[in-house]
C-alpha cells in the first residue's frame, strides 16, 4: 500500500517542480528584462554628466543575467525528468532559449523535438525562429513551410512563411502563403469579430517589444555596440561592452552641486537644478558636464537663450558628446529657430559617425520645414542603427513620408519593416494592405486587412479596405456585406459608405444604392468644407507671420481674430492671438485671448498661457495677478519637466 501510495506522489511532486521552476524562470526573465529596460532609460539621462550610474545599472544587469541562467539550468534538469514526453521538454527548451537568445541551444533542443516527433508544427516554427537568430534564412524559410504544410490553419506558420520568402525577394511565393494565410484565417464580415485566435498569433523573436505610438530611442553613439550585441542575443559580450562604454563616459568631476543638481533636475526642481548647476560652472567654466548640465535645467525651465548659451558651451568642450548636440538642437527647435537646429545636427552627424539619434532627430527638423525627401534620406539613415525601442513608430513615419511622396514603393517597404517589428501590430498590418491596394495587389491586400482584422475585429478601416477589394474584383455582394460591416462600426466612413452605395446599385438594389450615395456625397461634402476651412486658415496665418515679420502687429491680431473666431475650439488660435495683441501693446486684449485659451482647457497651451498671462499683466501693473500666474506657470513647467525627463 505504501508502494502504491508513493508512485503517484513521485509524478504529482515531479509536475509541482516543474511549475515551480517555472515560476522562478519566468520572475528570473522579467528581471532581466526590467533591468534592461532600466539601463535603458539611464543611459540617455545625460543630466549628471557621469557613467557611474550607469556602471550600477551593468552590475545590476549581469546579476539578473546570472540569475536567469540558474533558473534555466534548474528548469532544464527538472523538466527533462518530469516530462510526459521527451518532445514536450525539448520543445519547451528550445522556446526558453529563444528567448535568452541563445539561437544555437535552441536549434539542438528544436532539432531533437523534431527528431522524436516530426509532425509538430511548433517544432518547425521554433526551428525557424532559431535559425532567424543564427542569419539562416533560406532555413528559416524552409522551416515555416514545413510548418504551414503541418498546420495551415495556424497564422504563426503560413504568415511567418509569407515574411521570409518576402526577406529573399521571393514575392511570388509570399504572395501563395498570404492566399493560403487569408483562405484559412477565421474571418466573419459582421463586425462581430472573427473566432478569436490567440492575443499575439503572429511570433516574433526579441527581448524588448516594439510597441505602437512609441517615439525611438537611440543610444549614445558610445553605447551603439553594446546595444547591437544585445540585440543579437550575445548579452554577456553586451555587458562587457556596456561596462566598457561607461568606464569611458565616467566623469571624473566629483562635486556636490553637480550631484545635487541632477537630482533636482531629475524631481523637476528647477530652481534647484539652476542654482546648483550655476555654482558648478563658476568653480569649473572649462569642463563640460556643469555646463551641459545647466543648459538641461534652463531647457527644462523654458530659459532658451541661457540653455543654447551653456549646451553650446558643453559642445566645444566636448565634441564627441552627441547628446549635448542633440540636446542643443532640441532647444534651437522648442526656441523655433530650425535652421539652427538642422545645422547643430549636421555637424553632430559630420563628427560623430555612430549618432543614429541625430539623424531622427534631424529628420524631424526637415520634415517640419516641409522638405520631405530629406526627412526620408535621413529617417532611413536612422533606422540603420536600429533604435533600442520604437522602431514601430519609426517605420509608419517613414510609411506616412514615403506615402505622401506618392513612392509605394518605399512605403511598401517600410511598413514591411513595421509589421515584422511589431507583428501584432492590427494598424501596421492595414497600412500595409493599403499600399498593396493603391499597388493593386488584390490578393496581398485582402490577406494583410485579415490579418488585421484577426488581430482587432473593431478596425473599421480594415472592413472598409476589404469591401473595395470586392469591389474592385467584380463581387458587389461580397463588398456590400464588407461595407455594411464597416458602417456598423463608423457611420460616418465616406468611403466605406460609397462602397455599399456603388455595390448595391450594380446588385440592382436602386433605391437602397442610391441613399447610400447620397450619404456618401453628403460626407464628402462635409469633408471638403473642413479642408477649405483648413486651407483659409493656413492662408490667414502666413499672412498674419508675414505681417508679424514686418513688425505690423496690428494687422497680424486682425488677421488672426479672423482665425480664431472662425476656429473658436482651438486653444493655440487664441494664444497667437494673445502673442500679436501683447506685442502691439494691447494688454487687455491679449489677456482676453489667453484667458479664453485657459478656458479651453488644452494642457499643451496652458503651461505658456499662464506665462504670458503673467507678463501682460505685470505689463499693466497689476503685481498680485501677475505673480498668482507666475505661480501657475512655473508649477506646470515642472510638471512638464518631470513627464519629459531630464536628458531628453
Amino acid at each position: 500500500m505504501a508502494g502504491q501510495a508513493q508512485e503517484p506522489c513521485a509524478a504529482d511532486c515531479g509536475q509541482a517542480q516543474v511549475v515551480s521552476a517555472a515560476s522562478q524562470l519566468a520572475r528570473d526573465r522579467n528581471q532581466f528584462v526590467a533591468a534592461v529596460r532600466q539601463l535603458v532609460e539611464a543611459i540617455p539621462d545625460a543630466s549628471g554628466g557621469d557613467g557611474n550610474a550607469v556602471l550600477a545599472g551593468v552590475d545590476q544587469l549581469a546579476r539578473a543575467l546570472a540569475g536567469w541562467d540558474k533558473s534555466i539550468r534548474t528548469y532544464r534538469a527538472v523538466l527533462l525528468e518530469a516530462a510526459e514526453r521527451a518532445s514536450d521538454a525539448h520543445v519547451a527548451l528550445a522556446g526558453v532559449y529563444l528567448e535568452r537568445g541563445n539561437g544555437r541551444e535552441a536549434l539542438k533542443e528544436a532539432q531533437a523535438a523534431r527528431a522524436l516527433d516530426p509532425q509538430r508544427s511548433d517544432v518547425y516554427i521554433l526551428l525557424g525562429l532559431a535559425y532567424d537568430l543564427a542569419k539562416r534564412p533560406a532555413d528559416a524559410a524552409l522551416a515555416f513551410s514545413n510548418a504551414s504544410k503541418l498546420a495551415p490553419r495556424s497564422p504563426a506558420a503560413t504568415y511567418g512563411l509569407a515574411q521570409r520568402l518576402i526577406a529573399q525577394g521571393d514575392e511570388a511565393g509570399a504572395a501563395a502563403a498570404l492566399r493560403r494565410f487569408e483562405a484559412q484565417a477565421p474571418t466573419r464580415s459582421d463586425a462581430n469579430g472573427p473566432t478569436r485566435a490567440p492575443a499575439s498569433p503572429f511570433v516574433r523573436v526579441g527581448l524588448l517589444r516594439q510597441s505602437a505610438g512609441v517615439a525611438p530611442l537611440f543610444p549614445p553613439a558610445v553605447y551603439v555596440k553594446a546595444f547591437a550585441r544585445l540585440a543579437d542575443g550575445e548579452f554577456e559580450q553586451a555587458i562587457a561592452e556596456f561596462r566598457t562604454a561607461a568606464a569611458r563616459t565616467g566623469s571624473s568631476l566629483q562635486d556636490d552641486d553637480m550631484r545635487e543638481g541632477a537630482a533636482a533636475l531629475r524631481r523637476a526642481d528647477l530652481r534647484s537644478a539652476i542654482a546648483r548647476a550655476s555654482s558648478a560652472v563658476e568653480r569649473y567654466p572649462d569642463r563640460p558636464e556643469p555646463r551641459r548640465l545647466l543648459g538641461l535645467a534652463y531647457r527644462a525651465d523654458e530659459q532658451y537663450e541661457r540653455s543654447i548659451e551653456h549646451l553650446s558651451a558643453a559642445v566645444r568642450l566636448s565634441p564627441a558628446d552627441d547628446l549635448a548636440r542633440q540636446a542643443l538642437a532640441d532647444v534651437f527647435a522648442l526656441a523655433r529657430r530650425p535652421a539652427d537646429a538642422e545645422q547643430v545636427l549636421l555637424a553632430a552627424i559630420d563628427a560623430i559617425p555612430d549618432a543614429g539619434g541625430a539623424h531622427y532627430q534631424l529628420a524631424l527638423v526637415v520634415q517640419s520645414l516641409g522638405r520631405n525627401s530629406d526627412a526620408i534620406r535621413e529617417l532611413e539613415r536612422a533606422a540603420a542603427f536600429a533604435p533600442v525601442v520604437g522602431q514601430d513608430h519609426l517605420y509608419d513615419t517613414l510609411g506616412v513620408l514615403y506615402t505622401s511622396d506618392a513612392n509605394l514603393d518605399g512605403a511598401l517597404t517600410a511598413y514591411r519593416k513595421r509589421v515584422l517589428a511589431n507583428p501584432n501590430n492590427s494598424d501596421a498590418h492595414r497600412k500595409l494592405a493599403q499600399i498593396y491596394l493603391e499597388l493593386g495587389r488584390h490578393e496581398e491586400a485582402s490577406a494583410e486587412f485579415t490579418a488585421a482584422l484577426l488581430l482587432d475585429p473593431m478596425n473599421a478601416e480594415a472592413y472598409a479596405g476589404r469591401a473595395q477589394i470586392r469591389l474592385r474584383l467584380g463581387d458587389y455582394a461580397g463588398a456590400a456585406t464588407w461595407a455594411q460591416a464597416a458602417l456598423t462600426l463608423n457611420p460616418a466612413h465616406a468611403a466605406a459608405r460609397y462602397t455599399l452605395g456603388a455595390s448595391l446599385t450594380r446588385l440592382g438594389r436602386a433605391d437602397e444604392g442610391n441613399a447610400a450615395l447620397d450619404e456618401f456625397r453628403r460626407l464628402q461634402a462635409a469633408s471638403q468644407a473642413a479642408a477649405s476651412l483648413e486651407w483659409e486658415l493656413k492662408l490667414l496665418k502666413l499672412s498674419a507671420q508675414a505681417r508679424i515679420d514686418d513688425g505690423n502687429f496690428g494687422e497680424a491680431a486682425a488677421l488672426l481674430q479672423q482665425v480664431a473666431s472662425r476656429q473658436p475650439d482651438v486653444a493655440v488660435n487664441h494664444v497667437n492671438l494673445g502673442l500679436a495683441l501683447e506685442r502691439a501693446g494691447r494688454y487687455e486684449a491679449a489677456i482676453d485671448a489667453y484667458r479664453k485659451a485657459v478656458a479651453l482647457n488644452d494642457a499643451d497651451a496652458s503651461v505658456n498661457v499662464h506665462g504670458r498671462l503673467a507678463s501682460a499683466y505685470a505689463a499693466l501693473g497689476r503685481a498680485q495677478e501677475s505673480q498668482a500666474e507666475q505661480a501657475l506657470y512655473d508649477r506646470a513647467k515642472e510638471s512638464r519637466a518631470r513627464a519629459r525627463g531630464p536628458g531628453r
